[in-house]
């Protein structure tokens, strides 16, 4: 999928439009610092799949509680039609959108009752992560270069965007396996 960069306002517009119009997927990082501007943001972008991480700290000078943020993060799964997918953080913050949508819901994390749910964690500083998951009654493990437990939640996600595109999981596997860690 081809990953432009900007994620908030003019520069996430151009990030959307030059995705290219024949590619099968593109995807979008969204930034608020303010309360409408997801509403907004879902209204220009118009996803099929939402991912939402987490809700935390990072925007409780601009946004308020934990409770006014994840209202204004919920409105870019609120927005998704009734065959798309939201892809959610088992955490109970982010996993309450998933009331919040018409659309299939896939969770995922380190808690019982996610439909991608951890069942082993290793961090082995510094060669990265080893761990294993479970997608139904599927059992599959990765070593990653990426090191600490926080970095198991975007490979989980990436894991239920990939299967839900139609990917083999091996594969999808294989090449996060393979991604280098950032500064």
């Amino acid at each position: 999928p081809h990953v432009p960069p900007g994620n908030s306002w003019s520069m996430l517009a151009f990030s959307l439009l030059s995705i290219c119009p024949h590619a099968r997927h593109g995807v979008l990082e969204v930034g608020i610092s303010s309360a409408g501007w997801m509403e907004q943001y879902s209204r220009m972008i118009r996803p099929d799949i939402t991912v939402v991480t987490t809700i935390a700290s990072e925007h409780h000078r601009s946004l308020g509680t934990l409770a006014e943020i994840r209202s204004e993060k919920a409105a870019m799964v609120r927005c998704l039609p009734a065959d798309g997918l939201a892809i959610l953080n088992g955490d109970p913050h982010v996993k309450w959108m998933s009331g919040e949508t018409p659309a299939r819901v896939v969770t995922y994390g380190f808690g019982s009752g996610n439909d991608i749910q951890v069942v082993e964690f290793e961090c082995r500083w510094p060669e990265g992560n080893r761990f294993t998951f479970r997608i139904g009654d599927r059992i599959h493990t990765i070593s990653s270069r990426l090191c600490g437990r926080n970095m198991v939640y975007p490979i989980l996600a990436a894991v239920a965007a990939g299967v839900a595109a139609g990917r083999d999981i091996e594969r999808l596997l294989a090449a996060l396996a393979r991604l280098e860690p950032t500064p």
